[in-house]
Order: structure tokens, then sequence, then C-alpha cells
């Protein structure tokens, strides 16, 4: 693999699901890691690009059940009368593509089906970390 393309490989020990360490995905990635609470990453297309432990803890899914997927597949969120939202017109992902922060209470889904309220926090837009947007998940008790 060449240096510039994207794509699976090792860095300094870890498997990296996208970039290489110099590109926005590789910083993308690192921030995912460093993430203190559950988030993922959904690249211009809608699909997850990255996942860490957090989100597996909260929804259920594993890292390699997920990646690759289209965000509206796994988490189906719905806004606080019930309808989807995620769809191309969704707000969220409205924010992201044109590189604005996003917060919203949203209703997704866990593996096991049952119905978790959070707030869904787009903190980096797109154009900031090279075709991908870190989204921070908070559950949210009183999110409706």
């Amino acid at each position: 693999m060449a240096d510039g393309d994207a794509g699976p490989r090792r860095v300094g020990g870890k498997l990296l699901q996208t970039g290489t360490t110099g590109d926005p995905g590789a910083l993308a990635l690192r921030l995912l890691r460093g993430a203190a609470e559950p988030a993922l990453l959904v690249d211009v297309a809608g699909r997850i690009s990255g996942w860490n432990r957090g989100a597996e803890r909260l929804l259920g899914y594993r890292r390699h059940d997920v990646l690759g997927r289209p965000c509206h597949a796994v988490l189906r969120c719905r806004d606080w009368r019930g309808r989807p939202l995620c769809a191309p017109s969704c707000p969220l992902f409205q924010a992201m593509r044109q590189a604005k922060p996003a917060a919203m209470d949203v209703r997704a889904n866990h593996r096991c089906g049952r119905a978790i309220e959070l707030s869904a926090n787009v903190v980096h837009p797109l154009a900031r970390l090279g075709a991908h947007a870190l989204i921070l998940l908070r559950p949210s008790a009183d999110a409706f």
C-alpha cells in the first residue's frame, strides 16, 4: 500500500481502519480513540469510519460490526416525535456536510432493539478532518 492510500494498516503497533499517520483520517482516528465518551466517525457518504469502546458499551455493537455501514442502518435515530432522522436530510448530517458543529437530542437503538435517548454532538465537522466528522454521544435520561 502506498503511503497516501487509505485502508487498514498498522501504525505504532495499532491497526488503523483508514488513512495514514500524516493525513486527516489518521487525525480523526486519534481523536476518536482519545474521546472519553462514546463517539463515532462518519464519512462524507454517511458511513461509519470509526467507533470507539464507549460507543460499543453504549450501543452494544462491536467495532467490526459497524465499520463501513451506513450510520442510519446502525443508529436508526428518531426525533422526539418518533420521526426518522437518519437520512440524507438528517440535520446532523447536513451540519457535517456544511462543516458546522451541531447538537441534537435523538432516540437511537441499542443492538438489542431498546431505545436509548442521546445527545449527539458533531464536534469536528468534515472539512477539518478530511471527509470525516467526529460525533460524540451522551446518554441523556431527560433528552425528551
